[in-house]
């Protein structure tokens, strides 16, 4: 039978090639002979970008695929013009306050009084937070290959720009250069967007709409993404704005490769199918996510087990300590492929997922706070995946009885609960040899 391209699977394809893009960006620094302390400056850069945007642009992302298709052919046009509006604004207010407060900001992040490249780096960063409109417009237009063109030439040249100057024995200040560049480049590509497909009409009241249906889901993106945030600033701050030690935690703080992208990518196309009919959307999320846990959890396991040697073979010796952080990140694949917080979302339960996000905001900062004095980098990660699991339980709960939807409804309990057994013990004994 030939297989035929849905958008929705171009979604998908277009956010794990965003993430081989990271682990390839990853694997080649580290093999660059670049110093740790280098890496670490890099990756500090990204996690100034990530603390700054994440909230705001997944949460309006969310809002946008929710409101999307209860509006007219005529609206929709006119929303299109209104989310990227935003993120142009929004973009501006970033750059501006990090320019002007990046001695104290940067600070605060990471315990450096500064990041070396940091005005190439918010060049790009303007010019490159809007661009994350373009997969999602594609999406709400059903157009399945211009997603999977956009994100190969759009990653393909990211990992050129990053890598090339590296070994060609040039700095990483060429290397943003061509960030910021390809970031230009994207810009355009998301303008021309909007005169295809954009009604380029301000309207207000639309605009809050949106606004109005995304808050809640920003303040949950904050909460529930704050564990990434937090837990990289705790390192900083805990070992001293050691860049060495940020390198090593961020290295590890990884989970399966790919499980976040398709997970984050399966989750987003699946809101449009819950407003239109609940019923349907259950049987696809069940269907298709036990899909992903026969795909997923076995690979998990056999990396658990040779977390070690992968570690050593993909990157090199200063990493080693990587692969232990890495374990612990891996059960966090338990929580990923278990979807009732999706179901919240396109059953407009936003204020409920917002409050659920504040209790796990706490559990996460005091579980970690407490582990990393006796598990040192694993203990972050373990008080991550404790937030998470407890957010998911009570998520699960609540459809229970709000809505009469059971797990088994759209989870297939059987096979996510023998693998998560098994890659729990996978993940003990590796620790423990």
């Amino acid at each position: 039978m030939k297989y035929s391209l849905t958008a929705s699977s171009a979604f998908q394809v277009f956010h794990v090639l965003r993430q081989i893009s990271i682990i390839l960006t990853a694997i080649l620094l580290a093999k660059s002979g670049i110093s740790e302390v280098e890496i670490g400056n890099y990756e500090m850069l990204m996690f100034v970008l990530f603390s700054i945007s994440f909230f705001w642009v997944n949460g309006m992302t969310q809002g946008f695929l929710t409101l999307y298709p209860r509006k007219t052919d005529e609206e929709q046009a006119q929303i299109f013009f209104q989310i990227f509006l935003f993120f142009v604004i929004l973009s501006l207010v970033a750059t501006t306050i990090l320019f002007l407060g990046q001695q104290n900001i940067v600070y605060l992040l990471t315990k450096q009084t500064s990041l070396s490249h940091f005005n190439l780096f918010l060049i790009y960063l303007f010019f490159n937070i809007p661009t994350y409109l373009v997969e999602t417009i594609y999406l709400l237009k059903n157009k399945a290959l211009p997603i999977v063109w956009f994100a190969v030439l759009s990653f393909g040249v990211h990992l050129l720009v990053i890598l090339a100057p590296i070994y060609l024995g040039y700095t990483f200040k060429e290397s943003f250069i061509g960030l910021a560049i390809l970031a230009m480049i994207k810009f355009i590509w998301v303008c021309i967007l909007q005169f295809r497909y954009a009604r380029i009409h301000f309207d207000y009241s639309l605009l809050w709409e949106l606004l109005k249906l995304s808050s809640p889901l920003i303040i949950y993106s904050l909460l529930g993404g704050f564990a990434q945030v937090f837990d990289s600033w705790l390192v900083g701050w805990y070992y001293d704005g050691d860049q060495k030690q940020f390198a090593i935690f961020r290295y590890g703080a990884r989970e399966l490769p790919l499980t976040l992208a398709v997970a984050t990518a399966f989750s987003h196309a699946i809101l449009p199918q819950i407003a239109v009919g609940v019923e349907v959307a259950l049987e696809e999320l069940k269907k298709k996510s036990t899909r992903l846990l026969h795909l997923f959890f076995p690979l998990s396991i056999l990396m658990a087990i040779f977390s070690r040697e992968l570690y050593l073979l993909f990157f090199n010796a200063a990493f080693i300590e990587s692969a232990d952080v890495f374990c612990i990140y891996l059960l966090i694949l338990v929580n990923r492929f278990f979807f009732p917080h999706t179901l919240l979302i396109g059953l407009d339960q936003n204020n409920f997922v917002m409050r659920v996000s504040i209790i796990e905001l706490f559990i996460n900062v005091l579980s970690s706070i407490f582990l990393i004095q006796y598990m040192g980098l694993m203990g972050i990660a373990l008080g991550t995946m404790i937030a998470y699991t407890f957010e998911k339980i009570v998520h699960a709960v609540y459809l229970k009885q709000k809505f009469n939807i059971s797990i088994h409804q759209y989870t297939n309990t059987k096979w996510l609960g023998l693998y998560s057994v098994l890659l729990i013990a996978a993940v003990i004994l590796t620790i423990m040899k």
